[in-house]
């Protein structure tokens, strides 16, 4: 029971929809902020790494957190933990900036 109470709070649990509505809202606050070219070379470049990333973020946490809502961090863990997300991020960020 402690082992289904641990999983049901991983960042792994968040629906497809919740994560694509923090993608653009990150998104379009990467592009409002004109950090595009930078966050999408940054981007770019940790994505063989990317699930370190990931753990580098766990020991950030407390920092980061300062920025982010405890949910914002937890899905901007998720998506830099998995390939596919991350690439999506990448893309939106690039679609929305070529507007």
């Amino acid at each position: 029971m402690l082992n289904e109470d641990l999983t049901t709070k991983t960042p792994s649990n968040f629906e497809e929809k919740e994560l694509d509505e923090f993608i653009d809202k990150f998104s379009e606050k990467i592009v409002s902020l004109n950090l595009s070219v930078i966050a999408v070379v940054t981007l770019e470049s940790i994505k063989p790494l990317s699930f370190f990333a990931s753990q580098a973020m766990v020991f950030l946490e407390p920092l980061v957190k300062a920025f982010f809502t405890a949910r914002d961090y937890d899905k901007l863990y998720r998506i830099l933990e998995d390939r596919k997300l991350l690439e999506k991020l990448i893309t939106t960020i690039e679609e929305k900036a070529n507007r």
